[in-house]
């Protein structure tokens, strides 16, 4: 633990008084499982078993990435707000605007990725982009857009979506917002998100007062590993 507040203090963000700060964790999956390299062609160094030693240096398992977080959470508290998730902006500066436009439940355009691995999104469908940098060139040269792979989303799963991106945020998911958006369904009345909602609640990860989902402490720190393992089992 003492190691993980020296890093943090080197970091130096509060001295430099800086307007923005953007955290993200190593993935320790393969490539194939989380689509995070720029290149699929071989492993990054963090995606190889273990942690790796390079001049001293050694990559921080997750556990050890939960408590850098906690101490970013601390170091930054007093000064700084985090929205939407791992992005924080200083309490007199406004969030990144990119991200709210993808995020944020009154707003959440289309995304298009250009370039190896690239993820593109809407709200009815998703594409991915060649990873392999020889043949996404090929594509490109024939001609072809360069996608590896493309899939449609059922009306359901873009209710899912919205929710979990909104839920990203880390600002309460208010059911007022989310009706307009989907022809007056509530999130509520969606299995998939009704279901979950009860497992959560179980767990003390989210409150729901009302209208609004609310995302507790414990579950703010965990927001991603919510996002992507307890609604896997249900996507289309």
């Amino acid at each position: 633990m003492c190691e993980i507040s020296q890093n943090i203090k080197r970091l130096k963000t509060l001295e430099l008084e800086l307007s923005h700060v953007v955290c993200t964790k190593l993935h320790m999956d393969e490539f194939i499982k989380n689509r995070t390299g720029v290149s699929g062609e071989r492993e990054s160094l963090w995606q190889k078993k273990g942690l790796i030693t390079i001049n001293n240096m050694r990559f921080p398992g997750l556990g050890k990435q939960y408590q850098m977080r906690e101490l970013i959470e601390k170091y930054l508290a007093d000064g700084y707000t985090e929205h939407p998730t791992m992005y924080f902006h200083r309490n007199d500066k406004q969030p990144e605007k990119w991200k709210a436009l993808i995020t944020d439940l009154d707003q959440q355009y289309p995304e298009v990725a250009i370039g190896l691995g690239g993820s593109s999104k809407s709200t009815r469908a998703e594409a991915i982009n060649i990873t392999g940098y020889k043949k996404y060139k090929e594509a490109l040269n024939e001609n072809r857009m360069p996608i590896e792979e493309s899939r449609a989303f059922s009306p359901h799963q873009r209710e899912v979506n919205a929710f979990k991106m909104a839920l990203s945020t880390l600002i309460p998911v208010d059911d007022k917002v989310f009706k307009p958006r989907f022809d007056g369904n509530s999130l509520f009345d969606n299995p998939i998100i009704n279901c979950t909602l009860e497992k959560l609640v179980e767990k003390a990860l989210v409150t729901v007062s009302g209208d609004k989902v609310t995302l507790t402490p414990i579950g703010i720190t965990l927001v991603e590993a919510i996002i992507n393992t307890q609604f896997s089992s249900m996507s289309t």
